[in-house]
């Protein structure tokens, strides 16, 4: 095996020796400490195998003993090497691209934020382009840390923020706090207020005072566990408070009104078959466009953003504009086309309601038929979490306690 590692590496001259007198051939490169490897007698002469260094030392040997050397194949990294250099553009590509991947790999070229509902992906973008946190610049000077200290102080609605880098791409993810409660800043004490309204089914308090019941019904902003707890001396006195983070489970039942109405008028559009407005590539911020796209009608928009990996998204985009002419004439649903398309809106609004609360305990929406409309209404009873830490306002009595 280390003969065979030895010659490819330093290149393998495989030959078929010929002519007067092939054995003394042998024997002169046996004295010249020649080696011939894989020594067989054939019909029309003797097959070897030697290295390409000895092979350049068999000339004056070969005219002593009068023999043809014929080569028959030529094995090892040498000759590799020299079939590369024909295709050296080639490889000199490979390792060009090989190159500019490396570099970019080393940029954020995707930002993606999940989680937000009131302040927009725009919003944000903006925000983190006045901080120089954008698609283009150096990954190792993304700090998630540092950015998501940032947001939770540019967005005081955000309870949570959490920045991550993968690959070139920056993944923000945040929650919005519920409104009507007001958010805590220190996160050792505080107590549970409501967020949500309805009747409580259920009660577990883990820490702080309790102060609600099952059955009661509350609303948005009221307290629910307080997370200030009195500390009694001997007669029964309060002396001053201990505070802590209030920590319960609460189950409340909640309604959610659902109304939905369908004119059985209303203007059809045909639509013809698309055809192409414009193309669009993009570098970065850089943009070439081939073609203009018109100002009427409407518009598909297709974009793809070139990448190896679902991590790896490099910052080369290509984009489609795609024209859609219409035409518009009046058109009416008959009865059963407007049930099954308002059963198919609540079908939807359904889905993203269970993906909400805990669960739907009752549907009660009804489809009414009327003379030139229909209308889903009714209620969806559900169950759902509620419950968010504010701060507290704390006590006279421990004010007055700490200032003296």
């Amino acid at each position: 095996m280390r003969v065979k590692e030895r010659l490819e590496r330093c290149g393998q001259v495989v030959c078929r020796i010929s002519g007067e007198e092939p054995l003394r051939f042998v024997n002169l490169c046996r004295s010249q400490n020649i080696c011939l490897y894989g020594l067989q007698k054939k019909e029309e002469g003797y097959l070897c195998a030697m290295s390409l260094r000895d092979f350049f030392q068999i000339r004056r040997i070969r005219r002593l003993a009068g023999v043809h050397i014929q080569v028959i194949r030529r094995k090892g990294l040498p000759f590799l090497l020299k079939k590369m250099e024909k295709r050296s553009v080639f490889f000199l590509g490979i390792a060009v691209c090989m190159a500019l991947l490396g570099i970019c790999y080393g940029f954020i070229w995707d930002i993606r934020i999940d989680g937000n509902q009131e302040i927009t992906n725009e919003t944000i973008l903006r925000y983190l382009k006045s901080r120089q946190i954008k698609c283009g610049m150096v990954k190792k000077n993304a700090d998630p840390h540092s950015i998501a200290a940032d947001l939770r102080n540019a967005f005081p609605s955000f309870s949570w923020v959490s920045v991550e880098k993968t690959g070139t791409i920056l993944k923000i993810r945040v929650e919005e706090a519920r409104k009507n409660v007001p958010i805590l800043e220190n996160t050792q004490e505080g107590s549970l207020y409501a967020d949500t309204e309805g009747e409580i089914a259920s009660v577990i308090t883990r820490s702080g005072i309790c102060m609600v019941q099952e059955g009661e019904y509350i609303y948005p902003g009221d307290l629910l566990v307080s997370g200030e707890i009195p500390v009694l001396d001997d007669g029964g006195n309060v002396t001053h408070y201990a505070y802590c983070a209030a920590d319960a489970d609460i189950v409340v039942n909640t309604a959610y009104v659902y109304y939905d109405r369908l004119d059985y008028a209303f203007q059809k559009r045909e639509y013809e078959k698309p055809r192409l407005s414009a193309v669009q590539l993009g570098w970065g911020e850089q943009q070439i466009k081939i073609g203009e796209k018109e100002t009427k009608g409407e518009y598909r928009i297709r974009a793809w953003q070139f990448r190896l990996s679902e991590a790896f998204v490099l910052p080369v985009m290509l984009t489609v504009y795609e024209a859609v002419p219409f035409t518009v004439y009046p058109a009416a649903y008959t009865r059963q086309e407007a049930i099954e398309l308002l059963q198919e809106h609540f079908s939807e609004y359904y889905k993203q309601l269970r993906k909400k609360v805990m669960r739907i305990t009752e549907n009660d929406v009804k489809i009414i038929l009327y003379k030139d409309h229909a209308v889903a209404y009714g209620i969806v009873y559900t169950q759902e979490r509620t419950g968010a830490l504010a701060q507290i306002e704390k006590s006279v009595i421990e004010t007055e306690r700490n200032d003296s």
